[in-house]
């Protein structure tokens, strides 16, 4: 692997909170670009794929929100979506089973913390096209 790929075969990796969040405020959303004292780190495809080795895709991103939630109550054994909530108490519980279920427990929290941060409790079934 190129770069710091070697980085994602790394089993469980602990990022400081505040990191991230020293990052996150680091990041010019206009230009996706993060800016530290005037320096740029340019977040393209490239730069990703040189850093941790990611191929290049042009795989197309799903349309069809369906299969993804199909993919997602199979997972958890349920017949219907869960509350957010049920999908953070797994991750601070460590209930997940798989690293796939941890991922998914994520970003159903995140996405719906931070894409749809109103007063809904039940993720946006917009997003479950990416499982």
């Amino acid at each position: 692997m190129e770069g710091f790929g070697s980085l994602l075969l790394f089993d469980k990796c602990y990022i400081p909170n505040q990191f991230v969040k020293w990052v996150a405020k680091l990041v010019n959303y206009k230009s996706a670009d993060i800016v530290v004292d005037g320096k740029v780190i340019s977040l393209t495809k490239e730069s990703v794929h040189l850093v941790l080795g990611l191929p290049f895709g042009v795989k197309p991103f799903p349309v069809d929100s369906s299969v993804g939630k199909a993919v997602v109550l199979s997972m958890f054994e349920k017949q219907s979506i869960s509350s957010v909530n049920f999908f953070a108490k797994k991750l601070e519980k460590h209930e997940t089973k798989s690293d796939e279920e941890l991922i998914i427990c994520f970003l159903l929290v995140a996405m719906n913390s931070f894409l749809r941060s109103n007063s809904s409790t039940s993720p946006s079934y917009r997003y479950f096209r990416i499982f």
